[in-house]
């Protein structure tokens, strides 16, 4: 096989310089064959290795039209060295030579076409194959780069991927979820859950839900954003919003403190209490 990548590259250097290069050796040979064999007529017979070499070159359908090209080569060499005649060169074996020429030509031209679409198609396939090399590297990139929780979740539910926040202070493993159903996982909240990734594989868009798991013994508030990657898996990026909650559930208890005693305020002015007011005196004093 090598010494046929290396008769192409030979080939291509040469260019339109080969097929005449293959031509004057076979004159050559021809010429010598035809004056030191027994029989002059037997010369042709390696005529099968420069049709070989031509068809090679050209392909098909050229291959079998340099397989006919030799019996009008064949007759104008006899002729140039003495022998004389215009179907001289189906002389003896001539005839059958014609033919199996003509069936060398094809058979090797149409591999030589074989071999350019297996090129291309190589080719064409390395290129493939790169470019999702190289998105491959960018998305793995880009998951690295986010500081969320990521999970590959398919359509029935089972966690199939995983990578871990950033986060270093909440310590989730991947056989904390790997393998595992939404049910044995985030029981409390397994039918949001579902619903959510139903919702993002029939639409489409981005799905939101909010659920609560027990890490490293302390509960954790997550928001969990739900995307389909195809119609069978769905990608959920979870954040850790447990001190956006605690923030949230400490404003609203100080907002909650803060309307009690704007009540008791309006209720007082409203109302004044004589003993109260009494008390409020003696402090003022």
């Amino acid at each position: 096989m090598n010494w046929i990548l290396g008769l192409e590259r030979f080939a291509q250097r040469l260019g339109w310089r080969y097929p005449l290069l293959i031509v004057f050796l076979y004159t050559a040979t021809f010429t010598v064959l035809f004056f030191t064999l027994p029989n002059p007529y037997d010369a042709q017979q390696l005529a099968f290795l420069p049709v070989a070499l031509l068809a090679w070159y050209t392909g098909f359908p050229m291959g079998a039209v340099v397989g006919v090209l030799t019996l009008p080569f064949h007759t104008l060499l006899f002729n140039l060295l003495g022998a004389e005649g215009w179907n001289v060169a189906l002389t003896g074996p001539g005839a059958i030579n014609l033919v199996a020429l003509f069936w060398i030509g094809c058979v090797i031209g149409g591999l030589r076409e074989l071999r350019k679409q297996l090129a291309r198609k190589i080719a064409q396939l390395e290129a493939t194959r790169q470019h999702l090399s190289r998105s491959e590297a960018r998305w793995r990139a880009l998951f690295e780069a986010i500081p969320d929780s990521i999970l590959r979740i398919g359509r029935n539910g089972t966690f199939l991927d995983f990578k871990a926040s950033q986060d270093a202070s909440v310590m989730m493993t991947p056989h904390f979820f790997l393998g595992k159903s939404i049910e044995e996982v985030l029981p409390a909240f397994a039918v949001e859950a579902a619903r959510a990734i139903a919702r993002a594989l029939e639409s489409g868009e981005v799905e939101r839900f909010d659920y609560r798991l027990l890490v490293d013994g302390s509960e954790r508030d997550y928001e969990a954003q739900i995307v389909a990657i195809n119609d069978r898996e769905v990608l959920s990026i979870s954040r850790d919003i447990t001190h956006r909650k605690r923030m949230e559930a400490r404003l609203q208890s100080q907002l909650e403190l803060e309307t009690a005693i704007a009540t008791v305020a309006r209720t007082f002015l409203a109302q004044p209490d004589p003993d109260l007011s009494e008390i409020l005196g003696l402090v003022a004093k």
